[in-house]
Parts: C-alpha cells; structure tokens; sequence
C-alpha cells in the first residue's frame, strides 16, 4: 500500500493505493484523510480475498490500525513498485503535477477512473 500527499485550500488529502507488484494492478484507492476513519474506508474497498495477504507500508500508524500485526510488515524493499507506479501516473496525468491544476475536483473521479484503467493495463 501506499498515499501520496496533495494539499487542497489548507487541508491534507491522501491518496491511498494498494498496488499488486506481481500482477502490477492497483486493487484499491481511495482519496481521502490521514486518520484512521481513512484508513478504515480503504481498508473496505480492497477486495475480502486480498485483504488475507501481506502487505508492505512505511511505519504510519494509520497502517497499523487497519492492517492485522502478522500481514504486515514495515519497511521500503518493495516500494520501487510502487513508486515506479506513481512516477508514471504523474508523468501522464499531468494534474496530479501541477500545482496550479491539482485535483480540481474531487468528486469527478475521471482522473482516478483512468488510473484504475492504467493500473489493469500495465
């Protein structure tokens, strides 16, 4: 799993995504806090099936409040995947780059619906 961080009139938005490096797929997003109530959502929206896998996150402890303690270990040796994932969604959406044009809107959903599209593509 991992979030990227965007700032939105003074208030801290999260992108959460949980991402499959062997099948490279994002199962889940969710845009959202930093909080545990966050967490929870995107906890929810990964699928039952996967949520008995393990999972790799940095040491946050919305994290740990979501993750069971056995599935979850803390540490960066996989995140090139991911972060090979984000450096491509932000070279080709070019609004999660600029600042002047970051999420306009974050009800539309059409800048993550392509990302859900390009992450089954991969």
């Amino acid at each position: 799993m991992n979030s990227g961080r965007s700032f939105k009139e003074g208030q801290q938005t999260l992108i959460w995504v949980a991402y499959d490096p062997v099948h490279r797929l994002v199962v889940a997003y969710h845009i959202g806090g930093r909080g545990t109530k966050a967490a929870k959502k995107f906890w929810d929206k990964i699928p039952p099936v996967l949520q008995g896998c393990n999972f790799e996150t940095d040491d946050w402890d919305a994290y740990r409040s979501i993750i069971p303690c056995a599935q979850h270990k803390v540490g960066k040796d996989l995140t090139f995947y991911i972060e090979g994932f984000n450096a491509t969604i932000r070279a080709r959406v070019s609004r999660l780059v600029r600042k002047s044009l970051s999420f306009p809107n974050w009800t539309s959903g059409m800048t993550w619906q392509s990302v859900g599209s390009f992450g089954n593509s991969i």
